[in-house]
Parts: C-alpha cells; sequence; structure tokens
C-alpha cells in the first residue's frame, strides 16, 4: 500500500471519529440547555430530540467494551506475528542465502 494511500485512510480515521465526538458532545450540550423546558405535551418535539439524543449517548458508550476488547486483542495478535511469522516462513535457497551458479 502507497504511502498516499496510507495518509488518506489515516486522515479518514481522524475526520470520522471527529465527527463521533462532535455528535457526542453536542448531543450532551443539547440536553444540558434543553433539560428545563416547558413541555407541550404528547408531541413535543424537545422532548423528542432529548430522547434521541440520550439514545445517541447510550449507544456510544456501549460500544466503549467492545472497541477496548478488541484494541486488546490487536495489539496482542500484533505483538505476537514475528514469533508466529517465524513458524510459517519456509526456508528456500534464498532465504537461506545459497549462491546458484552456472
Amino acid at each position: 500500500m502507497s504511502d498516499v494511500k496510507m495518509f488518506r485512510k489515516n486522515i479518514i480515521s481522524l475526520i470520522l471519529a471527529g465527527v463521533v465526538l462532535c455528535a457526542f458532545l453536542l448531543s450532551d450540550l443539547y440536553i444540558s440547555d434543553h433539560i428545563e423546558h416547558h413541555c407541550t405535551g404528547e408531541d413535543c418535539k424537545v422532548c423528542t430530540e432529548i430522547q434521541h439524543a440520550e439514545s445517541m449517548i447510550n449507544q456510544m458508550g456501549g460500544a466503549v467494551v467492545p472497541v477496548m476488547v478488541m484494541t486488546g486483542i490487536i495489539s496482542i495478535v500484533i505483538s505476537f506475528l514475528p514469533f508466529i511469522y517465524s513458524f510459517i516462513q519456509k526456508e528456500t535457497l534464498i532465504s537461506e542465502k545459497v549462491r546458484l551458479n552456472n
């Protein structure tokens, strides 16, 4: 993979992480600004938006544990990759540095 593609993927990942963080913070701000509003009844738009914001915060909070577990598993696998690769690597004449003359 070229460096440009890797750089683009990193930038896209950072932008997506920023969007998720902004959504989380803006939901929290919306809830805190409208927590003491005067409800108009069953079809209150502010109450509906507060419920949506709360559900989004709860969904993001529920994703923390699986993300941490996957990060741990990936870091363990990456740390053991050289050890695993040493068993998978096949011995060839080139890997043994055998010179093949005519």
